[in-house]
């Protein structure tokens, strides 16, 4: 639809050969999503009860598309680990050309308010979240002060602060990150035996020290650009000169001069002092 409006069809014109093969193999695909079958119980992958239960959120974005995947990753009294998928959301990037970072700092809101619906609807059931992305960009954005940052990025910072704990921003390998699969596209077939997508990264079945780490942070040509660089201008009030000393041919004419009208000035505020008080009697 994004593709139609861009190129300015109307409603009832002819599609495009290209448009129109696209169109066609979307429909086909539909029907495959047809044999797609969730399991009712999130935790039916380990037996027994369960010690910890946590949400893990992935987010991306692409110049197509940007969104985000919830899991759950649930461990047994016997350090058994589960994953089970939650939920996805996505949306077309806008017509807007932006930078990649920001697509993905758009992904991260989305996953953001994730966290914040999730949080709701398994109220007491959670006992951590985590939320990966795998811009390093976009993960200095949100660990630091929204007020850095040019208006786009600081609109969005505080929102995601807001909704979650900046600590709780990981960093996600590109190749590893389920929400990939979001924002590129990825044909019905193959979704439907993906485990990537539907249990999440193979590493998170495994203990925390398994997980990804950002190795650096460093300050990229992309960072630098978003800084708000801001200017201190101060005003210093301008005193008027009453006498100017240039057309003085010596110093002691000038403290003459001056000696005068400072007497002169004294007077003329105490007649006016007077002046006031006899105006008060009256």
């Amino acid at each position: 639809m994004q593709e139609i409006w861009e190129r300015g069809l109307d409603w009832d014109s002819k599609l495009p050969e290209d448009l129109e093969s696209k169109w066609k193999k979307w429909c086909a695909e539909i029907e495959v999503l047809g044999e797609v079958k969730l399991e009712r119980c999130y935790f039916s992958r380990v037996v027994g009860k369960l010690d910890s239960v946590d949400v893990h959120i992935f987010s991306d974005a692409s110049i197509v598309a940007d969104g985000a995947v919830a899991y759950f990753r649930y461990v047994n009294l016997r350090g058994e680990v589960g994953m089970s998928f939650v939920m996805s959301k996505s949306r077309i990037s806008p017509l807007k050309k932006l930078s990649l970072p920001r697509l993905e700092l758009m992904g991260a809101l989305i996953a953001a308010r994730l966290r914040k619906y999730l949080s709701k609807v398994f109220c007491g059931l959670v006992d951590g979240v985590f939320l990966w992305a795998d811009s390093e960009i976009c993960l200095c954005w949100i660990k630091g002060s929204a007020r850095e940052w040019k208006q786009f990025v600081s609109n969005r910072v505080p929102e995601i602060q807001d909704c979650t704990s900046p600590d709780r921003w990981k960093f996600c390998p590109g190749l590893e990150n389920p929400a990939d699969k979001l924002t590129r596209g990825e044909n019905s077939h193959t979704l439907l035996n993906d485990s990537v997508w539907w249990q999440g990264p193979v590493w998170l079945r495994g203990s925390r020290n398994q997980w990804p780490r950002q190795k650096f942070e460093r300050v990229t040509d992309e960072q630098k650009l978003e800084k708000l660089n801001t200017s201190v201008h101060s005003i210093l009030p301008q005193r008027e000169m009453i006498l100017d000393e240039i057309k003085f041919s010596n110093l002691r004419k000038l403290l003459r001069v001056t000696t005068w009208v400072k007497r002169f000035v004294a007077k003329l505020r105490k007649d006016l002092r007077e002046w006031n008080v006899e105006c008060c009697r009256d």
